[in-house]
C-alpha cells in the first residue's frame, strides 16, 4: 500500500476571447520525497445549445511514487479527470443558464468542491484499468 498526501499550488490563466483556460500545478508529498507537476488546457466550444469542454494535459511524478505513476498513473489521472468533469458540470448547473457567465461569476463565488474520496478515486481508477484491458473505451 502507498499513501501520499500532496500539498501544492495551482495557477490558472484565462483567455476569455479564445474560451481557454491554462492550468499549471505542482505539489510535494508531506514526507517531501515525491514531487508532482501538471499542466493542462481546457477549451470551451459551442455545439448547438451545449458547451463542450476539451481537456488536454500532462503530469509527471518524481521520487518514490514515480513507479506507481508509471504503472497505474494514467488510470488515476482518468479518475481525477472524471471528478473534475463532474465538479465543472455541478458548478455550471448551480449557476444556471439564465445569467451571462461574467455576471454570474461576479455575483456568486464558486462553491467548494466536495473532498475527493480515496475509495471513489480507486474505484474509478480500477474501472479505467479494466476497460483498458477489455477495450471498452475510457468513458
Amino acid at each position: 500500500p502507498t499513501v501520499a498526501t500532496f500539498r501544492g499550488e495551482a495557477t490558472l490563466e484565462f483567455d476569455h476571447a479564445e474560451h481557454r483556460c491554462m492550468i499549471a500545478g505542482r505539489g510535494i508529498d508531506q514526507r517531501g520525497a515525491s514531487r508532482a507537476l501538471s499542466s493542462g488546457t481546457v477549451i470551451a466550444t459551442a455545439e448547438g445549445e451545449d458547451t463542450i469542454l476539451s481537456v488536454d494535459g500532462s503530469f509527471t511524478v518524481t521520487g518514490p511514487l514515480e513507479t506507481f505513476a508509471n504503472a497505474g498513473g494514467v488510470h488515476v489521472a482518468r479518475a481525477l479527470l472524471t471528478e473534475f468533469a463532474g465538479n465543472i458540470a455541478r458548478l455550471a448547473a448551480e449557476r444556471g443558464a439564465s445569467a451571462p457567465v461574467a455576471e454570474a461569476a461576479a455575483q456568486t463565488p464558486p462553491s467548494a468542491a466536495p473532498e475527493l474520496s480515496a475509495i471513489r478515486l480507486m474505484w474509478l481508477a480500477l474501472r479505467s484499468w479494466l476497460r483498458s484491458l477489455f477495450g471498452t473505451g475510457n468513458k
